[in-house]
């Protein structure tokens, strides 16, 4: 009578592992690709976000608010909003948007402001997001004329 036996060799189990660990080299880089682009996503939303209370707070104010804490936003202890996002809790990815004060864009009044997300945790190779937002007294019909400057990174000119 002859006993068979069941079970996983060695060899089998090598294998298996082998693949499972080529699988994993081949999707961990697309994943973090993919979570860079999520993030950077965001963070342009968070912008354009805080874009649109600038703009609100101008029609009531006829002014740009100084602060980001001044448009109702929760700051930390340097006026820096942390952006909402797809952030791992490993490497706090994501972005801190600052404002610049109007001198700072070059404008002597307060009809103008700089808004930057700086990358945090694993972002960083990504670059800034800037946003430029510059009023002019009236473009040629009357109406008065923003001209917007977005960059990403330090040689990009556009999202």
């Amino acid at each position: 009578m002859r006993v068979s036996q069941t079970g996983v060799t060695l060899i089998e189990m090598v294998i298996v592992v082998t693949i499972i660990g080529i699988l994993a080299a081949l999707a961990y880089p697309g994943y973090q690709s993919y979570m860079t682009k999520s993030t950077r996503a965001q963070g342009k939303h968070c912008v354009n976000d805080v874009q649109q209370r600038m703009e609100k707070f101008f029609v009531r104010n006829h002014r740009y608010a100084t602060t980001i804490g001044a448009l109702g936003y929760d700051v930390d202890a340097n006026d820096g909003y942390r952006c909402p996002g797809a952030s791992d809790a490993a490497d706090a990815r994501g972005y801190i948007l600052s404002l610049a004060t109007p001198t700072a864009t070059g404008c002597s009044s307060a009809i103008c402001f700089r808004l930057v997300a700086t990358p945090t945790g694993s972002q960083t190779e990504d670059g800034r997001l800037i946003l430029i937002s510059r009023r002019t007294t009236a473009s040629a019909d009357g109406r008065p004329d923003v001209d917007r400057v977005r960059v990403h990174g330090t040689d990009k000119v556009s999202w």
